[in-house]
């Protein structure tokens, strides 16, 4: 199975703010959105945008899907991704165990 590029799905750069992309997904969501888009592929865009706004709006996914996913990362190389997932599981600790489960 192909892995989506969820940045590329939103037209968003690696390094996109919060804000840039909610406002990438508002976009994209509206044009895509069943009801409103004429085009044919338009539902399976809107998941796909759907889908990466689901795992770039939340810290901890964004955090864990830049760790495992994107090409080109050197995983011993400590990140600010890394670094948001090493915080949530200090303050987490109980929860530590799911999420290296999880994944």
């Amino acid at each position: 199975m192909k892995t989506q590029n969820h940045y590329g799905t939103l037209g968003l750069e690696r390094d996109a703010s919060s804000a840039e992309i909610k406002l990438a997904y508002r976009k994209l969501a509206h044009r895509f959105h069943p009801d409103v888009s004429n085009d044919p592929d338009g539902e399976c865009q809107f998941k796909n945008v759907s889908a990466a706004y689901k795992t770039l709006n939340c810290v901890e996914t964004r955090a864990a899907y830049d760790l495992q996913v994107l090409p080109g990362h050197d995983v011993g190389v400590q990140s600010p991704a890394s670094d948001a997932v090493n915080t949530w599981c200090a303050l987490n600790p109980w929860r530590e165990w799911v999420w290296f489960c999880a994944n």
